[in-house]
């Protein structure tokens, strides 16, 4: 019937025994205490928050370092642009970047009225002016290279847009 005989039953019915030692086995040896619970339950959310505390400040830091790098970039870029809408696409590119816009399809006038709803009105009135200038040659077909001043002017408006800290949320009249 069985292979199983009844002395290894035995002997594992006598481990199982000697194992037990009642319903006391469920009980602590000691009462919780208010103080470990709280500490158990508070520590890690704190320890969470002090973590995404410490890590915002260094985002915020490495906000300014991106932005930086961006300027940068685009200073490049003006360098090597031959013709006034090369200009403006860098000038445009960039602030699309600043604004979390497409560059391919951000106009002027859109970039002006976004700028202006983030509070930065002055260098959104000089991007304006540079852009405009920028249509005004490339639709009578000067040349950059006929103009340098496009290029210092270009290099000053993104310098300016590079120090303004744009408000995360428009700003709207009356809301």
């Amino acid at each position: 019937m069985s292979d199983r005989r009844p002395d290894q039953e035995d002997k594992a019915a006598a481990v199982v025994l000697e194992n037990y030692a009642g319903d006391d086995v469920l009980r602590s040896a000691q009462p919780l205490r208010l103080r470990s619970l709280l500490i158990a339950l508070l520590a890690p959310p704190l320890v969470f928050c002090g973590f995404a505390i410490v890590r915002s400040g260094r985002v915020g830091k490495g906000l300014a370092k991106f932005r930086g790098a961006a300027a940068g970039s685009a200073y490049k870029a003006l360098d090597a642009a031959r013709s006034p809408a090369e200009v403006a696409h860098v000038v445009l590119a960039y602030v699309a970047g600043r604004l979390d816009v497409n560059p391919n399809s951000l106009t002027r006038g859109e970039a002006v009225a976004l700028l202006r709803e983030r509070g930065v009105i002055d260098a959104s009135r000089r991007l304006d002016e540079l852009l405009e200038q920028c249509e005004q040659r490339a639709y009578a077909g000067i040349d950059r290279t006929d103009d340098p001043l496009l290029a210092i002017q270009a290099k000053e408006c993104l310098r300016r847009l590079s120090q303004q800290r744009f408000s995360r949320t428009a700003q709207r009249a009356g809301v």
